[in-house]
């Protein structure tokens, strides 16, 4: 018998349970008891390399600077990173942070450093979207409805935050310039989820 745990069963899992081939066993509960972080969604008027003139994204940030706040922000795309990478820099010269992605050699070092409290912020693309787990972290998802981002992705990265025992009450936002679909499913998956573990 085998048994595959996970919050998002890849489609090809969810075709073989359609056809009876195999069974599912649903377990809404998180490994510590407590919920999923629901996302807080929020509207963008303008691309994220705008940094410097949106207030609401400002805003976030200014917060989280000042108050020391763990962050790990994620991407779209490795270009988008970069260039918001040199916006950061940019805004707050003393925010300590890292850059992560596929291409990254010394990726696994960053995230060392990150997981050590020695860079306040990480920006990452999917690459970090599950199997890592850090205590005590705020996410940011830019350009939340980009193509890149599936409903399971987004839910994979929300469950980034709240993964302490102690701190599940991490925040999540999604930021974006169209509620689109992807977003809406996620959103509400999360949100059912959460139902059923207060049941």
């Amino acid at each position: 018998m085998m048994v595959y745990l996970s919050a998002t069963p890849p489609k090809e899992l969810l075709q073989k349970v359609r056809k009876g081939q195999i069974t599912l066993s649903k377990l809404y509960q998180r490994f510590h008891g407590h919920p999923l972080p629901e996302p807080h969604c929020h509207l963008l008027f303008k691309e994220i390399d705008f940094l410097g003139i949106n207030p609401r994204l400002r805003l976030k940030l200014n917060q989280v600077v000042s108050s020391h706040q763990r962050l790990m922000i994620f991407f779209s795309s490795i270009p988008v990173m970069e260039k918001f990478a040199q916006k950061l820099k940019r805004y707050y010269p003393t925010l300590s942070f890292v850059s992560v992605s596929s291409l990254d050699k010394e990726r696994l070092e960053k995230v060392q450093r990150f997981r050590e409290h020695r860079v306040q912020v990480i920006l990452t693309t999917t690459i970090l979207e599950r199997g890592v787990t850090f205590k005590r972290v705020m996410v940011l998802v830019l350009n939340a409805d980009a193509k890149e981002f599936s409903k399971t992705s987004l839910i994979q990265i929300a469950g980034r935050a709240g993964r302490d025992k102690k701190y599940f009450d991490d925040e999540v936002h999604f930021y974006y310039r169209y509620y689109n679909r992807q977003i809406r499913q996620a959103c509400k998956e999360i949100e059912y989820l959460n139902q059923q573990v207060k049941k």
